[in-house]
This record gives C-alpha cells, structure tokens and sequence, in this order.
C-alpha cells in the first residue's frame, strides 16, 4: 500500500497497475472520478512560495501577483487540469494563515504516531523480557511451577 499525487497516478490506474482505493482530498479528484475520497483525512500536496523573515511587503505583494497570474494562466490552468491538481492563489495573509494550520495539523499527527510508536514499543520491550526470562529462568515459566500439568505445545 502506498499514498501518492494524484497527479501521478492515473496512468497507472488506467494501465491496472495499482488499483486506487481513495483519494485524501476534500473532494473527489475530477482525473480519478470513481475513486471515492477518504473521510475525516485529507492530506494534499500544495506548492507555496515563501521568502526570508522580513523581506520588504512591496516585493511579496509583487511576487505574489506575478504567482497568481501564472498560475491563472490559461494554458497552465488546463495542463493543472488535466493532472488532477487544483489551484488555490491567495493572497500572502490568506497563505501564511493556511501554512501555519497545516504545520499545526501535521505537528498534530507527529505527536500521535510518537505516542502509538512508544506504545508499541514497550510493549514490545515488554514481550523481549519475557522471552529473556522464559530462557533464562525456565521454571519461572507460566504453568512450569511445582504441581504444573504439562501441555501440548510447552
């Protein structure tokens, strides 16, 4: 299993060499319609311009028009198009805002996958110090005390 752009994906799905089981947009991708979209994850690629702290406003305000009109161009708006990729401009203000909630967000998802990562391992340190036990201290075994029944399997 694997997750990848849905701009590379359709020809590999037209060629039945992966099979899409979902998309993680908020809607459903207009090059893979009959891909349904997962619910409650939505993980999109987005591409951003961004300058160095306190570059003068004039000159975002210049770069971010000259961005926004690229990609209102007609011709980069139909090759976007037909790769399945949306478009979103904004204005710096609007962009700045949308960067910090998706840095909150994935911060968000690091912060779980290390707790479920911690989880899992010590309970797998948990597991390794039984074995060492068991190996070490055979008779400390579960059911290998005195007066123990023998089972199938021990």
């Amino acid at each position: 299993m694997m997750i990848d752009a849905v701009p590379a994906m359709p020809p590999n799905v037209a060629e039945n060499q992966v099979r899409a089981l979902a998309t993680t947009g908020k809607a459903r991708s207009t090059v893979l319609p009959n891909v349904p979209t997962m619910t409650g994850y939505e993980a999109t690629i987005w591409l951003g311009p961004m300058a160095p702290e306190g570059t003068p406003t004039p000159i975002i305000d210049k770069l971010n028009a000259a961005v926004n009109a690229a990609i209102k161009r007609p011709e980069v708006e139909k090759l976007w198009a037909a790769q399945g990729a949306a478009p979103m401009t904004m204005t710096p203000e609007v962009f700045d805002a949308f960067l910090r909630a998706d840095i909150v967000k994935w911060a968000g998802v690091v912060k779980r996958l290390e707790k479920a990562l911690e989880a899992h391992s010590r309970k797998d340190r948990e597991r390794r110090n039984r074995a060492h036990e068991d190996v070490e201290h055979p008779k400390r075994r579960r059911g290998a005390g005195p007066g123990a029944q023998p089972r199938a399997g021990i």
